[in-house]
C-alpha cells in the first residue's frame, strides 16, 4: 500500500515537473521543482469546483461551464480532472440549418454543442490570507457536434468528431468574507485539434470572473462549532 502511495504521489509530481518545465524558464525549473516536492509531502484537501468561463467560438460569446474535483497540497499545487461543457443561449450563427434530401426545404436548425473531459495542474504564484494568484494548465479531450430533436427519430447527432485543447491562464479571487469571495482570470484556449465537420473557430481568449465559496472554510467553521460544543458538554458532565 505504501509502495502504491509513494508511486501514485511521484506520477503526480512528475505531471506538475513536466508542465512547469515547458513554460517556465530554464533559469527558475529548480526553485519551481524543489517547492513541487515540498508540498507534495505535505497532506492533501480534495476540493469540488464550479467554474463558469466566457470565451468565444467564432465571433460569438459563449459560457463554458466546467466542473472540477481538486487535489490541493500545501495550498501551493492543484491538480485534478473535470467535465466542461458549452451551457446557455448562444448566437445562432453558430447553429446549423438542416436541409431536407431536395437541399432546399428546411427540416430544423441544428444546435453547437461542444464539450471536453480535462486534466489540469494549477500552481499558486501568490497566496496571501485574503487574495491569491495562480497558473492554471489544462488539457481537454472532447468533442463538438450539431445536434436536434427529429419529429420520429428523436435527438440527432450531426458532424461529431474529436477536438483536443490546450488552456492557460492567470487567475485570481479575493475573500470577502471568511468563506466567500470573487474571482477573476483570463486566459487562451488553443485548439490542439479541431473537428473539421464544425466550420467554427475555436481558439479563443478566456475571461473568468464568478462568486467564490470556500466549501473548506464553512466545514472547518461548522467541525469548529461542534467540538466547542463537545467540549462544554464534557465540562458540564463533569
Amino acid at each position: 500500500m505504501a509502495r502504491y502511495l509513494c508511486t501514485k504521489k511521484c506520477g503526480y509530481s512528475v505531471s506538475v515537473a513536466v508542465l512547469v518545465m515547458l513554460l517556465l524558464p530554464v533559469g527558475v525549473n529548480a526553485q519551481f521543482m524543489d517547492g513541487i516536492h515540498a508540498s507534495m509531502d505535505k497532506k492533501p484537501k480534495i476540493i469540488f469546483s464550479l467554474e463558469p468561463r466566457k470565451s468565444f467560438i467564432g465571433n460569438s460569446n459563449v459560457t463554458v461551464l466546467g466542473l472540477k474535483i481538486v487535489v490541493e497540497f500545501d495550498k501551493r499545487i492543484r491538480i485534478g480532472g473535470g467535465f466542461n461543457v458549452m451551457t446557455g443561449a448562444h448566437s445562432s450563427n453558430l447553429d446549423k440549418v438542416i436541409y431536407a434530401e431536395n437541399g432546399i426545404d428546411t427540416v430544423d436548425v441544428a444546435v453547437l454543442n461542444f464539450n471536453y473531459w480535462c486534466y489540469f495542474v494549477e500552481y499558486v504564484l501568490v497566496s496571501k490570507p485574503k487574495w491569491e494568484i495562480s497558473f492554471p494548465v489544462q488539457v481537454g479531450i472532447g468533442s463538438s457536434h450539431y445536434e436536434y430533436t427529429a419529429e420520429n427519430n428523436g435527438l440527432q447527432e450531426v458532424d461529431k468528431g474529436g477536438v483536443m485543447l490546450l488552456e492557460i491562464a492567470i487567475t485570481g479571487h479575493y475573500k470577502i468574507v471568511k468563506w466567500a469571495g470573487v474571482g477573476v482570470g483570463a486566459g487562451y484556449r488553443f485548439m490542439l485539434q479541431n473537428n473539421k465537420g464544425v466550420h467554427q473557430q475555436f481558439n479563443s481568449p478566456i475571461y473568468i470572473f464568478n462568486a467564490k465559496i470556500f466549501l473548506g472554510a464553512i466545514i472547518e467553521d461548522f467541525s469548529k462549532n461542534g467540538n466547542d460544543e463537545d467540549d462544554k458538554l464534557k465540562t458540564a458532565q463533569e
